[in-house]
């Protein structure tokens, strides 16, 4: 999946992936083709076949919110591109995060990433996972 600059509403993205997925246009990998990876820490190593890969999440004071930002290890075609997914804090000013509803979400690619699909996958599912997209994630996925 490519990239190209600029920033994508998180509910546009996940409305994309689930239309993408509902066309059958994309088949499974042989299960040996994983993504293994998780994000554990604020730092984690990544694997897909030969591939290798680091999620950084941190807590982003310039834009007063949470980032998680996806690369690739050494790439083969020398891209340094990357993508980042920034969710905003209810509470800049203090106390614990409290991310913004998924609408003001954004996703941005930087230097016209290219990654694996099932890479993109498993990142985007990570994150909602965490919970951090805010509440109505669930919806926009089904």
């Amino acid at each position: 999946m490519a990239f190209t600059e600029g920033p994508l509403p998180w509910p546009v993205l996940l409305r994309f992936i689930r239309f993408v997925e509902a066309s059958g246009d994309i088949v499974s990998d042989p299960p040996t083709a994983t993504v293994s990876g998780d994000l554990s820490l604020s730092l984690n190593s990544w694997r897909f076949a030969s591939q290798a890969f680091e999620v950084t999440s941190y807590h982003d004071g310039q834009h007063d919110g949470w980032c998680y930002e996806l690369y690739e290890v050494n790439p083969t075609n020398s891209s340094d591109g990357y993508i980042d997914v920034r969710i905003p804090d209810l509470q800049p000013g203090g106390g614990p995060f409290v991310p913004v509803p998924a609408g003001q979400v954004t996703v941005t690619g930087y230097r016209s990433p290219t990654f694996p699909w099932p890479v993109v996958r498993h990142f985007l599912d990570a994150i909602l996972a965490s919970g951090d997209t805010g509440d109505d994630q669930e919806r926009l996925m089904s």
